[in-house]
């Protein structure tokens, strides 16, 4: 083999591998994703049985847009105990050159679980993460937990399955599914 061709074949593997490292951090996994924890927020406070009443006759109204409705059941928020936010955290990095943007979960699958999920709250603020920079972002589950356990929670939990959705420049909106650990087990319970 002649020089020349040596190096045009080296030249072209290069470029290969190039466009492949681009495609896999640029396009297929812009964001990297790993379990950071999990808590229960438990309703003890007698104004929080308004809190979780009203988000979820705002979803199941329409008027919520940081809310994704997963029930349309009847629920009685008499007994504030009765309902929990699991709280699932993950820590995010961006892998490309670009911002992403607006980054959320949505649920796309309950795992054949009804009646406990009321809805997924969204965070306040948009979720962003720079170039090779890491963020946090909570999946925010309200629940119907009358007569279960942390455990019986985290079991639930983990079969919902989600993806994350965000704005990606100039590839426009995205979205990329994200893996509720199965040894999901809550680190904190917290009443309030």
């Amino acid at each position: 083999m002649t020089r020349k061709k040596i190096v045009a074949v080296a030249t072209a593997v290069v470029v290969v591998a190039g466009m492949v490292v681009v495609y896999l951090t640029q396009v297929r996994q812009p964001l990297t994703s790993v379990f950071a924890e999990a808590k229960v927020y438990t309703y003890t406070a007698p104004d929080s049985r308004d809190l979780i009443q009203n988000g979820y006759t705002q979803a199941r109204q329409g008027l919520a847009t940081d809310i994704q409705l997963l029930s349309d059941a009847d629920f009685d928020f008499a007994d504030p105990t009765d309902y929990a936010d699991a709280q699932v955290y993950f820590t995010l990095k961006n892998t490309t050159l670009f911002p992403i943007t607006n980054i959320e979960f949505f649920v796309t699958d309950l795992g054949g679980v009804e009646g406990r999920f009321l809805y997924k709250q969204d965070a306040p603020l948009p979720v962003d993460v720079r170039p090779g920079e890491t963020t946090t972002a909570r999946l925010d589950l309200a629940m119907y937990v009358n007569g279960l356990s942390d455990v019986d929670i985290a079991d639930l939990v983990k079969r919902v399955r989600v993806e994350l959705q965000f704005s990606q420049a100039l590839l426009g909106g995205r979205h990329l599914p994200i893996e509720v650990p199965p040894d999901l087990a809550f680190a904190q319970h917290i009443n309030g």
